[in-house]
């Protein structure tokens, strides 16, 4: 993702299974920061749930991203299952998760919640614009990239939600 070589550079980087040095080091990065964030959140039941709600949300805007953003590659599982999809039948069950998880949401953190919601909104759309000019679209590793970071970013967002409330 940091790379600054030739789009195709980029994909074969990517198509590579092998782990590097760079990928152990953000991966005990990532580790650290989620256990730091999750130390250091409230341990009500209301912010456990609204933990386990943001997993569920991310799940949804990826899912969403998976059905609607261009794929950068004609093959693999992410292409398989972009084109095996019904788009319309995952995209109703896909919309009612997300408000039914918003719903709740709302009720465990009031009006803050659309902090969650503009945060994950906002990164939406950094990552199609950047999945876009610099791969050509969207590949079943980017898509766990981008899962795995939203959760990060909105579990920091729920962490500022209640500290600012305290």
């Amino acid at each position: 993702l940091s790379s600054r070589a030739e789009k195709d550079k980029r994909k074969s980087i990517l198509s590579d299974p092998h782990i590097g040095a760079f990928a152990v080091i953000s991966l005990c990065s990532y580790f650290l920061i989620y256990f730091a964030l999750c130390s250091e959140v409230s341990q009500t039941a209301a912010t456990v749930l609204a933990i386990g709600l943001i997993h569920v949300l991310s799940r949804c805007l990826v899912s969403f991203g998976i059905l609607y953003f261009p794929s950068a590659n004609q093959e693999g599982l992410f292409y398989f299952l972009k084109q095996s999809s019904i788009k319309n039948t995952s995209a109703v069950l896909l919309s009612i998760f997300f408000i039914a998880t918003s719903l709740v949401l709302f009720m465990l953190l009031g009006w803050t919640f659309v902090f969650v919601i503009l945060a994950a909104a906002l990164y939406l759309i950094f990552i199609y614009f950047k999945f876009t000019r610099d791969f050509g679209g969207m590949s079943g590793d980017l898509a766990g990239f981008w899962l795995q970071s939203v959760e990060i970013i909105l579990l920091a967002v729920l962490l500022v939600i209640e500290k600012v409330r305290i």
